[in-house]
């Protein structure tokens, strides 16, 4: 994923992209852990690990399914509107 996002971002705004993810990524822990221990004591145990098991079955389903993931550049290729620098 870092791959895909670094060769589709601009040079000059890599730094503030790599931050940006690495906060919000750190925010989203936090939260998923509180809703985490929050869901265990409201369905149990068992039931939220199919709960998260079928979320994680319908996103590889949509994702596989999306075709502008499937049509991505390859690595080190750019889609031709982004690959020309603006002055």
């Amino acid at each position: 994923m870092t791959t895909h996002q670094l060769s589709i971002t601009p040079d000059e705004l890599r730094g503030r992209v790599t931050s940006a993810v690495s906060t919000l990524t750190t925010g989203a822990l936090s939260i998923g852990t509180l809703a985490g221990g929050a869901l265990i004591g409201t369905l149990g145990a068992k039931p939220l690990v199919w709960l998260c098991g079928a979320w994680l079955l319908a996103i590889a389903v949509l994702t596989t399914a999306n075709r502008a993931v499937r049509q991505a550049p390859s690595r080190g290729r750019r889609a031709p509107a982004q690959s020309r620098r603006r002055t």
